[in-house]
């Protein structure tokens, strides 16, 4: 049977109660200390997540475009990129990108421009069909209004816009003389050739503006060589004379091939007082003194 407690026996109770607050002290401060060691370090965690997070976003929306040189942004959804949701970063930053952008349109069409010479000179060969005014003359003489002329020519183009051509054209055909008796038309199996020789010289417009086509207009005033020979004629039968005439006229032109160019147009031209100017003329009974008419024409030029 165990006796009373000694003094020795409360002293060792009692350091074995201080050691035990001790240990559960220690123990919550451990516990405590952990604790916040633990909420401290989730807490750097979440900071350098969020830090991440905002390095990677800002790493993904903004981009730069060093040839162009200005910048745009997109935005990403979590967890997978949209692609297609773009938003501008700012106001200030829209207003900066829309003013790169016209800096580079228009330097860059400054550059084109640039480039090209300040003057340009080009030759060009064509072909057209032309219906005449004298409409029924022409009819009367060869069966058609309608003729083909060839010509050529060159132009000389500044400032890539504003141009001056020069061209020759010539038509040449051999009909049949004829007279007009009581509303009659009566064919006489002389045989008649005609020939026509034009120089005109046009100003014009031209809107290049890099596209695929330029359009272009101009007139101008010309020259106009009509010759009527016969075999059979006797002197002073045969006729050559020279009349002024004006015209105007418009076209597409299309690049093919570096220093070739195809170009379509059609060209209006007044001759007046041309025709009809012979007593016993077929134009004079027909009361037709126009030697124009409108062509349509295609042509081939060379050079830039």
């Amino acid at each position: 049977m165990k006796g009373p407690p000694t003094f020795a026996d409360h002293g060792t109770s009692r350091r074995r109660g201080t050691e035990s607050l001790r240990n559960v002290a220690l123990k919550r401060c451990a516990t405590e200390d952990r604790f916040q060691l633990s909420a401290t370090e989730d807490g750097f965690r979440k900071a350098a997540l969020k830090r991440c997070a905002t390095r990677e976003r800002c790493a993904t929306q903004e981009r730069c475009a060093t040839q162009d040189g200005f910048r745009w942004s997109h935005r990403e959804q979590i967890g997978g990129a949209t692609g297609d949701s773009f938003r501008w970063s700012s106001p200030s930053g829209l207003l900066w990108s829309l003013a790169c952008v016209a800096a580079l349109v228009l330097g860059g069409t400054g550059e084109v421009q640039a480039q090209q010479p300040p003057i340009a000179v080009r030759g060009f060969a064509d072909v057209g069909l032309r219906t005449f005014a004298a409409r029924e003359s022409f009819e009367a003489i060869f069966g058609s209004a309608r003729a083909l002329l060839v010509g050529g020519g060159a132009d000389v183009i500044a400032r890539r816009n504003m141009f001056l051509g020069l061209r020759g054209s010539r038509f040449k055909d051999t009909g049949e003389r004829v007279f007009l008796f009581d509303g009659e038309l009566i064919r006489l199996g002389i045989p008649a050739t005609i020939t026509l020789l034009g120089v005109e010289v046009t100003a014009g417009y031209r809107w290049d503006r890099d596209w695929r086509t330029v359009p272009y207009a101009g007139g101008g005033l010309g020259w106009h060589i009509f010759e009527e020979t016969s075999p059979v004629a006797l002197d002073g039968e045969n006729v050559k004379e020279t009349f002024i005439g004006y015209h105007a006229v418009g076209g597409v032109e299309i690049p093919l091939w570096k220093w070739i160019a195809a170009a379509g147009e059609i060209q209006w031209t007044t001759v007046p007082n041309a025709l009809g100017r012979e007593p016993n003329g077929i134009s004079r009974e027909l009361g037709e003194s126009n030697l124009g008419g409108v062509t349509g024409r295609i042509k081939i030029i060379f050079g830039r």
